[in-house]
């Protein structure tokens, strides 16, 4: 069964922001939200206690990110870049992820390999960032999937590098 790229990235999205307990809002104007000052967030024992605070101090960088992203592509790309750092506890691959995700949510579309490649930068940073093996074993499984889809079209004779599908990037979905 097919399904369109966006859905695979939210689903993966959920596991960074939504499964990580955002609140979900009714209006379409994004929240700016305080940061968590650093103390906090280092204090944090657990892994995904952490990665918990820094998804909060992230949001106003995200926010900033969808309020620039029509009129100041550049400001926006360094404000998703400044997001991804904080969310990610600065991980080498932060930046990396930024940009795909940057490039997919510009181009408005997005290929089953680009979503891979997406999906395995967020496994590398979640074992780096040891983020417990639920989290780690729900990325393993959505790159598995998409794996298997790649070679569904693979067998259906489709280049999956060619085929593409829908993509919009919104944290506040």
């Amino acid at each position: 069964m097919e399904y369109p790229a966006h859905v695979y990235l939210a689903m993966v999205l959920a596991v960074f922001i939504g499964f990580l307990g955002c609140s979900d809002t009714d209006t379409e104007e994004p929240i700016l939200v305080p940061e968590v000052p650093p103390e906090e967030v280092a204090g944090a024992d657990d892994p995904l206690e952490a990665l918990k605070a820094r998804e909060v101090a992230s949001r106003e960088h995200l926010n900033k990110y969808i309020e620039l992203k029509e009129t100041d592509p550049d400001a926006a790309f360094e404000a998703l870049k400044t997001a991804s750092s904080v969310l990610y506890d600065n991980h080498p691959k932060s930046d990396e992820y930024a940009k795909l995700l940057f490039d997919r949510d510009t181009a408005g579309v997005a290929t089953l390999p680009q979503i891979l490649a997406m999906e395995e930068i967020l496994l590398e940073i979640a074992i780096d960032n040891r983020y417990g093996q639920e989290l780690i074993q729900h990325l393993k499984e959505a790159i598995q999937e998409t794996k298997e889809q790649i070679e569904e079209l693979k067998r259906d004779g489709i280049d999956p590098d060619e085929f593409t599908q829908p993509f919009t990037f919104d944290p506040t979905q």
